[in-house]
C-alpha cells in the first residue's frame, strides 16, 4: 500500500493528518477514492470511484435501508440493498453512477467529484451516521483512516480498497513535496512498529546501508551546498575548434538546488514498502512566476556513471570519440537498455503538487544530444 500526502492539493505518500469528529456508530466510511485509474477495476472493466465501509462491531450488520450520498440536502440519494457486512470486515461500493447491482458488486447512482465533496453515510432513519470532509485528490490516491475506526485521516498513495489501511509497511510523512518558505523538520512514521525505516538524501533508493530514521530530518536551505552535480561535464572538455558549441563549460552562477528524501520500510532486513520520494524547495521566495515546475529524481549513477550513465560522454565516447561532426557518447545510445527509472512530480503554476508517479527516461534527439543541455523522453 502506498501513501502520499499533499498539503495543499491533497498529499504521496501521505501527508497530511486531520482530526475529524469521532464516529457516531461502529459502521462507517473507512476510505474512498475520487479519481481511480489503475487501483482497482470493477466487473465492467471500468476504473470507477469507490467507497469502503467498515464494520467495527463484533457481529454482522445488514445494511438494508442504509444510505450513501454526496449531497447534504439529499441524504437518501442511494440506498443499500439487503447485504451483510461481517464483523470486523470491509464492504467496497463503486461510486460509478450506474446505480446497479452486478452479482455481489454494488454501484451507486453518483460519482465522487475529484475536486472534493463530502460523503454521507446514513442509517435507516435517515440520520447521518458518518461523514467525510471535501478533499481534492490526485489520481489513484485515496483518503482514509489511519486505523480502522480511528479519527486520524490521511491521503494514501497506496490505497487498500477492501483491506486494512495499515496492513503493509506504509510510511507516513508530515510534509509533501513542494515549496516552503523556511526550514522545517520532516517526520516519518510507520504504523507497524516492527518495521525499520531507512532513508537517503542523495537520490539513491534506500538500502540496509542507508541512514536509519530515528529522529526528524532537518530540511533547510541549499544555498551553501557545493556545486557537485552541476559541475559534471555532459560533453567533452575539448575537440575540434570549429565545434566549440559542443565543448563543456562550467556554470558561472550558483545553481539553485532542491532537497530530495527517499525512504522505505524494512522488516527482518527485507524491504516491506515501496520507495517513497519527496522533493523540497526551501526558501524559494524568488520563484514568483506562474510557470509549472517539474521534479525528476533518479540515482545520480543513472545519469553520470561512466559505464551506464545516459547523460554523459562516458564509456562510449572513450571508445568512439568524435564522429566527424559531433562527439558520440553514452547519450547517443537508444532502446530499453538505456532507459532509467525516475520519480516524477508535477507542480502547477500555483506550486501545488498535482502529479506524483514513477516513470522512465531515455535520451532524445540526435545532433542536439551533443550539446551540454540535452532533451530526454519520459515514459509513463
Amino acid at each position: 500500500m502506498r501513501l502520499i500526502v499533499f498539503p495543499i492539493l491533497l498529499s504521496i505518500s501521505f501527508i497530511f493528518l486531520l482530526f475529524l469528529n469521532s464516529k457516531a456508530q461502529d459502521v462507517f466510511i473507512n476510505e474512498f477514492m475520487s479519481s481511480n485509474s489503475t487501483t482497482i477495476i470493477d466487473s465492467f472493466g471500468n476504473s470507477s470511484d469507490w467507497i469502503e465501509i467498515y464494520n467495527d462491531m463484533n457481529y454482522d450488520v445488514n445494511l438494508n435501508g442504509y444510505h450513501l450520498s454526496d449531497k447534504r440536502n439529499d441524504l437518501y440519494k442511494w440506498t443499500f440493498p439487503s447485504i451483510n457486512i461481517p464483523a470486523k470486515s470491509f464492504l467496497l461500493i463503486f461510486a460509478s453512477g450506474k446505480d446497479i447491482i452486478s452479482g455481489s458488486e454494488l454501484h451507486t447512482n453518483f460519482k465522487i467529484a475529484k475536486e472534493g465533496e463530502p460523503l454521507y453515510f446514513c442509517n435507516t432513519n435517515g440520520l447521518i451516521q458518518d461523514s467525510t470532509i471535501a478533499i481534492s485528490l490526485i489520481t489513484d490516491c485515496s483518503f482514509g483512516r489511519l486505523d480502522n475506526g480511528g479519527d486520524e485521516w490521511f491521503i494514501y498513495s497506496e490505497p487498500t480498497p477492501g483491506f486494512s489501511n495499515s496492513s503493509s509497511g506504509i510510511v507516513i510523512s508530515n510534509k509533501e513535496s513542494g515549496f516552503y518558505m523556511q526550514a522545517f523538520m520532516l517526520e516519518l512514521f510507520c504504523p507497524d512498529t516492527n518495521k525499520v525505516v531507512y532513508y537517503s538524501l542523495d537520490g539513491s533508493d534506500p538500502t540496509l546501508s542507508s541512514l536509519i530514521y530515528n529522529k526528524p530530518i532537518l530540511i533547510s536551505t541549499t544555498a551553501n551546498n557545493p556545486e557537485n552535480i552541476s559541475n559534471i561535464p555532459t560533453t567533452p572538455l575539448s575537440g575540434p575548434g570549429r565545434l566549440n558549441d559542443y565543448i563543456w563549460k562550467y556554470p558561472n552562477l550558483r545553481v539553485k538546488k532542491a532537497i530530495v528524501v527517499k525512504y522505505r520500510s524494512f522488516i527482518n532486513d527485507v524491504a516491506a514498502s515501496k520507495v517513497y520520494c519527496k522533493t523540497f524547495f526551501v526558501n524559494y521566495n524568488s520563484v514568483n512566476n506562474n510557470f509549472p515546475f517539474v521534479s525528476i529524481v533518479t540515482d545520480s549513477l543513472n545519469l553520470f556513471d561512466n559505464d551506464s550513465g545516459i547523460f554523459i560522454p562516458g564509456k562510449y565516447y572513450d571508445e568512439t570519440g568524435w564522429d566527424s561532426w559531433w562527439p558520440a557518447g553514452n547519450y547517443s545510445l537508444k532502446g530499453n537498455e538505456w532507459e532509467r527509472a525516475v520519480h516524477f512530480d508535477f507542480f502547477t503554476g500555483n506550486k501545488e503538487l498535482q502529479i506524483a508517479t514513477n516513470a522512465g527516461i531515455r535520451m532524445h534527439g540526435c545532433g542536439s544530444l551533443t550539446f551540454p543541455q540535452k532533451s530526454f523522453k519520459l515514459y509513463f
